[in-house]
């Protein structure tokens, strides 16, 4: 009766989830010392040949529970078949096989790997899911998760675009999502204020794909939201009691809430918790409504838009509230996509909005393309905008932003693509570039008139035919070192361009974009880090006669796209806003764009030509990155703004801000060609 006891007791300590292994050995020292000291032992106990026996089977207890351990068995007690932690059996392995319908869904005994690769999504939803996941643990971004998962799944564009519009929302508006779920949970502590809901990350994963889908993708049922983010809960996030939870939040929201009185939506969804007001906003039904936060604080602000307070904080400070408010919503906006041509006055391609729904009827356009045809960023773009039926299939762009306008035109025709069906015939053609607007525009303001301002000496010698010699330094994927090859062309100047990258896998990419548009015999590629690389390095890489010519004499324009905080491309870079949480990493950046521009103007820019250029370029509208970075070269080395004499002597200096030009369509970015002080005795 006493051992029965003493197992029974054993048996439900293991049960309800103690920890065995210690009531084990405390039971055996106990017993040895009652051994010694029958007192220590109740009266049924003080037997000396119980005790022993009592003593030898917790040993044998404790030995018959450390054998699973190591053989990686079963323990009978174990209801789950937990195993230890590190030891797998042989085959195949939950985390590598998708789980089905026949599996057991309650996941929350097998452990997530830490990368879930993109071959494991099954559908567009999961794989924006993994992707956001990926993202928030610092191992892929999005775009490059999304376009590796395409490659290997071969979806639809539509596909593309529903899992990579998920993707973004779920990553940039991750601050308002968190807000809505409190809300939705409705979480109150004991003094009736409200209190976090502690999520995992992989949780909070799930929660944030469900109600991007619900916000931004109006056309989708919320039960059919409702049943996928369940489906990835039971899968990822702990099992029954998450998916039950997710199920339970998910249900709040109202189904079509388009169809409410505006009056009634007013009065019901309007909440007041902890003196705050959350009201339900929207813009003309394009968006389903999530719970907010009111006011124009900054705190309020940061929620609200999305974004670290850290960095509302510095563009309130920067710009104003008013003027930093639109940069804040132009950035949470998914850029249209755009296209160059590659010659000056290229008539914009012709496709009427008939033409495009018979060829999408017909099977010619949105199921028609691959992941070399289409980018996620395309995909996603052409999926929130370009499948409006009625809508033009291109809109040239004739208003430019402030800072771009100029006496002459583009050297190009630049518009946006709002076709599905002329967006795959544009990237089949190489007379067309598919680009963001932004940086295209502002290497052509500084590529006008570039060969006639830097050759300046040279060209009074009639003797000789001066080569114009340009370094990209940073130039994967290889758009902007393009840009700048057909702008040059077109100057009456021979051009001899070297694209350089810090890897052999960005030096592959140049390569196969050149290939695209037959300039592979006419541009040379190296591989080096551009705050190291020194003219003997290019020299070693290109052929001879380049090579000794660029040792001897350097660069005539060095184009220095450096790498920046993408303050200005926040909306086509999700991640990018959450690594600005504070001013450490601006520093860290600040530092490395002023080695580049150092080593720049010390070993590459040629000093044989007083007229050689740098063209500094971001993706920020950060002072510091932008105008500060141009100051302090120029103070500490010995650089000039660069003056345009046919632009009413304006300098060379350019930022343009979110949201500007064709009906938003371009992103921030700055520019700015920089030059040696002229010697005061020249």
């Amino acid at each position: 009766m006493l051992l029965f006891e003493a197992g029974a007791r054993m048996q439900c300590r293991c049960s309800a989830g103690g920890n065995f292994y210690f009531t084990l050995v405390f039971s055996a020292i106990r017993c040895s010392r009652g051994l010694r000291s029958s007192s220590s032992f109740p009266l049924p106990y003080r037997d000396a040949a119980l005790r022993r026996r009592l003593l030898l089977l917790l040993l044998v207890a404790l030995l018959l529970d450390l054998v699973p351990a190591f053989t990686g068995q079963q323990h009978p007690g174990n209801r789950r078949g937990r195993r230890p932690e590190g030891k797998r059996p042989p085959g195949k392995h939950p985390e590598d096989t998708p789980q089905t319908s026949t599996q057991s869904s309650d996941a929350s005994h097998r452990a997530i790997p830490r990368f879930i690769p993109p071959s494991r999504a099954r559908s567009p939803r999961e794989a924006a899911y993994l992707a956001v996941l990926a993202a928030e643990r610092d191992q892929a971004f999005i775009a490059d998760y999304l376009a590796d998962w395409s490659r290997r799944k071969r979806p639809s564009s539509s596909e593309i675009g529903l899992a990579t519009l998920v993707a973004n929302v779920a990553c940039r508006e991750a601050a308002s999502l968190d807000f809505a779920i409190e809300a939705l949970a409705g979480a109150e502590d004991v003094r009736g204020g409200r209190r976090s809901v502690k999520l995992k990350g992989r949780q909070r994963a799930v929660l944030r794909t469900a109600l991007a889908q619900y916000k931004y993708c109006t056309r989708m049922p919320l039960y059919a939201i409702v049943n996928d983010a369940v489906e990835l809960a039971k899968e990822y996030g702990g099992g029954i009691a998450f998916a039950s939870f997710t199920n339970a939040l998910l249900r709040k929201l109202h189904p079509d809430p388009t169809s409410l009185d505006k009056k009634a939506s007013e009065a019901d969804n309007t909440r007041v918790h902890q003196g705050e007001n959350f009201v339900h906003g929207g813009a003309d039904g394009d968006i389903r409504p999530l719970p907010l936060p009111e006011g124009n604080s900054e705190k309020a602000l940061a929620t609200r838009l999305s974004y670290p307070p850290f960095l509302v904080k510095a563009l309130v400070q920067e710009f104003g509230k008013s003027h930093a408010i639109s940069i804040m919503k132009a950035s949470n906006i998914f850029p249209p996509v755009m296209a160059r041509s590659r010659i000056p006055e290229a008539k914009a391609p012709k496709l009427s909005g008939e033409a495009i729904e018979d060829k999408e009827e017909k099977g010619m356009g949105t199921e028609v393309h691959s992941a070399v045809d289409l980018s996620p960023e395309m995909a996603a773009s052409s999926l929130s905008d370009s499948l409006k039926r009625g809508k033009a299939s291109w809109e040239t762009v004739e208003s430019l932003p402030m800072a771009l306008h100029a006496p002459l035109p583009l050297p190009y025709t630049l518009g946006v693509v709002h076709s599905d069906v002329l967006l795959q015939l544009l990237t089949q053609n190489d007379g067309w570039y598919i680009t963001n607007g932004t940086p295209a525009g502002l290497l052509a303001r500084l590529a006008q008139g570039a060969a006639k301002r830097v050759l300046a000496d040279s060209a009074a010698e009639e003797s000789r035919d001066p080569v114009l010699q340009v370094l990209d330094v940073c130039a994967a994927p290889g758009g902007k070192g393009l840009a700048v090859w057909d702008i040059l062309q077109g100057q009456g100047r021979r051009v001899s361009l070297v694209m350089n990258d810090v890897n052999g896998a960005k030096k592959a990419r140049i390569a196969e974009n050149l290939a695209r548009f037959g300039l592979s015999q006419e541009v040379q590629l190296t591989v080096g880090d551009g705050a190291s690389l020194s003219k003997k390095d290019v020299a070693n890489q290109t052929d001879s006669f380049v090579g000794s010519v660029i040792e001897q004499n350097g660069f005539d324009i060095v184009v220095l796209d450096v790498p920046c905080s993408n303050a200005g491309v926040l909306g086509r870079r999700p991640e990018a806003r959450w690594r600005l949480k504070d001013g450490v990493f601006l520093k860290e950046l600040e530092t490395t764009q002023f080695s580049l521009l150092k080593h720049a103007e010390e070993e590459l820019l040629s000093k044989t030509n007083r007229h050689a250029e740098i063209w500094y370029l971001t993706c920020s509208i950060l002072w510091g990155e932008d105008e500060g970075m141009v100051e302090k070269a120029c103070k500490e080395l010995g650089l000039e703004v660069v003056v345009d004499a046919e632009n009413e002597g304006r300098p060379l200096r350019m930022k343009v801000l979110p949201g500007e030009g064709l009906k938003g369509a371009f992103d921030g970015g700055f520019g700015c060609a920089l030059r040696r002080k002229a010697s005061p005795h020249m």
